[in-house]
């Protein structure tokens, strides 16, 4: 029997990224505030670091950013989703082909849907970027400094990325997530 397409609908995976979000800020939050303070350590908001630990960061923020969309894939459980991804190296050839099938199904039943959830994440993501260099300029890094929150010597590149690392990255991750868990998602009967 083949599958149908799934059907997607206008901001079906925008709703589903903020129900996500809602049912899971605490881990979501967990995450990217190591994240957060990998980056800003690594751009110098406390002062230089070693190469070494630049090095031992990055594995650290990579790794937090791989277990959110590990606890995407899971539904919230880091354990369920290592399993899926387990998993999916597991599939045989013949999986993957009928994977694949129902990905194309479902990106052409559904196009736009994808461009309006698009659309609309896009302008969200403009709007944390454009909120977060306005407090930037606003003087936000000048309080950060002054209260010796961060090094004196920092420039607004920790405050920047320890900023998006807690609020775009982990919304564009669990968006991008979604999306291909629906578009790779075969019809319930």
């Amino acid at each position: 029997m083949e599958n149908l397409p799934v059907q997607i609908g206008w901001v079906e995976i925008l709703q589903k990224t903020l129900q996500f979000i809602s049912r899971y800020g605490l881990k979501v939050l967990l995450l990217g505030l190591v994240a957060a303070f990998g980056r800003g350590m690594q751009e110098g908001a406390w002062g230089a670091i070693s190469s070494i630990g630049f090095w031992g960061l990055e594995f650290v923020v990579e790794g937090v950013r791989l277990g959110l969309v590990i606890l995407v894939i899971g539904n919230g459980s880091l354990k369920i989703g290592f399993r899926r991804v387990v998993a999916i190296f597991r599939a045989k050839k013949s999986d993957w082909k009928l994977i694949w099938t129902q990905f194309k199904k479902n990106v052409s039943a559904n196009k736009i849907a994808i461009l309006v959830n698009f659309a609309l994440f896009l302008m969200i993501a403009a709007l944390f970027n454009f909120s977060i260099h306005v407090g930037i300029e606003e003087g936000l890094l000048k309080y950060l400094k002054n209260n010796h929150i961060i090094d004196a010597m920092a420039s607004k590149w920790p405050v920047v990325l320890w900023l998006k690392n807690v609020s775009i990255i982990p919304f564009t991750l669990i968006f991008e997530t979604i999306l291909i868990l629906l578009l790779t998602a075969p019809s319930k009967p």
